[in-house]
């Protein structure tokens, strides 16, 4: 009921293009229009399909707030793929903003079955580093991963894995935290790694009204001094850190 309540307030205040006063604001948004129009990806949605025909069961262990849709421990391949993955049209909007970036060095908390990951990497100059804590999952995840020769994949749970990442990396210039969804882990990945973002960094969380929790904790990343602008996409919420940026908080539909 929470996100339902939330996705019918988001509704009304939602703007519009012509609404967005910062030059850069609509500049940002237009790109992302155009990118979700033309962006084609073939060989990825390839990998989708083939998740989303394997009946394979696995047995999978949450370490978050779990799913909603699949809550079972023995899941189908296919259902992970349907329901606990992004869709396409978010993954080209988490690409569209990692190539707005220096796109240098970027870090994923929450692989899943990797299709966000090679979205992400097809425009990653560098380095993608991208943890899963599930060892089924993320098994299947690396079988295409290990691929790329710019992604590297960390099968371990995150609290394990990015107290060390964070103390090795200079700058970061995208962050997408999609894992959890708990406003404690939540604050706490962003607490560790916004050290490392810089003003031309771009920063993403994933499900934002997920629950009362995850609402709080982007309330409160709003209002962190270092943020500057976000855009609020209900599914997500986008942070940039631009200083001469004047603090702005939008609404608005994908």
């Amino acid at each position: 009921m929470f996100s339902a309540v939330q996705y019918i307030l988001h509704f009304l205040r939602k703007e519009d293009r012509h609404s967005l006063q910062s030059p850069f604001a609509f500049q940002l948004y237009d790109g992302l229009i155009n990118h979700f129009k033309t962006a084609k990806y073939p060989e990825i949605e390839k990998i989708r399909t083939s998740f989303l025909r394997d009946n394979t069961e696995i047995f999978v262990t949450d370490y978050g707030a779990g799913s909603k849709m699949v809550p079972n421990s023995k899941r189908k391949v296919k259902d992970i793929a349907l329901y606990s993955n992004s869709p396409k049209k978010y993954n080209l909007l988490y690409q569209y903003f990692l190539s707005q970036t220096p796109a240098d060095y970027a870090v994923e908390l929450g692989t899943g079955l990797g299709i966000n990951s090679q979205y992400l990497a097809a425009c990653t100059k560098k380095s993608l580093l991208t943890i899963e804590a599930d060892k089924s999952i993320c098994d299947l995840a690396a079988s295409h991963l290990q691929k790329l020769p710019n992604v590297e994949v960390f099968c371990d749970e995150i609290p394990n894995v990015l107290p060390t990442i964070a103390s090795q990396m200079n700058s970061l210039d995208f962050l997408l935290i999609d894992a959890h969804h708990t406003y404690e882990a939540t604050i706490k990945y962003f607490n560790m790694l916004v050290p490392r973002l810089h003003e031309n960094s771009i920063m993403i969380i994933g499900d934002i009204y997920w629950s009362k929790g995850m609402k709080k904790a982007w309330d409160e990343i709003k209002m962190h001094p270092e943020v500057r602008m976000t855009f609020d996409f209900f599914e997500c919420g986008v942070a940039f850190f631009k200083k001469d940026l004047q603090k702005e908080n939008y609404i608005l539909t994908y």
